[in-house]
């Protein structure tokens, strides 16, 4: 409860429960409103956890091709060396 806000009821002669009751309804509207606001950021917090679970897809691939791309890469400089050998 807002107790600045109740007190001034107060103040004003409103009874106990007319002010609880006003605190009360005033939270609730503050809470929907605030619920309303934060809808916006809600939509755009998923659509950048999407874009980031696609770059990590993407940055996981592009790892893997490079781990794979110096294992080949590797792999020929030791087929050259045994092909000068022999």
């Amino acid at each position: 409860m807002q107790v600045p806000f109740y007190r001034a009821l107060k103040s004003i002669r409103v009874t106990d429960d007319q002010a609880a009751t006003v605190v009360k309804e005033l939270e609730a509207h503050m809470a929907t409103l605030v619920t309303e606001a934060v809808k916006p950021l809600q939509t755009e917090i998923s659509a950048l956890k999407e874009k980031l679970s696609a770059t990590n897809t993407n940055l996981t691939i592009a790892f893997a091709l490079q781990g794979a791309l110096l294992a080949l890469i590797g792999a020929a400089v030791v087929w050259v060396g045994i092909l000068r050998h022999t």
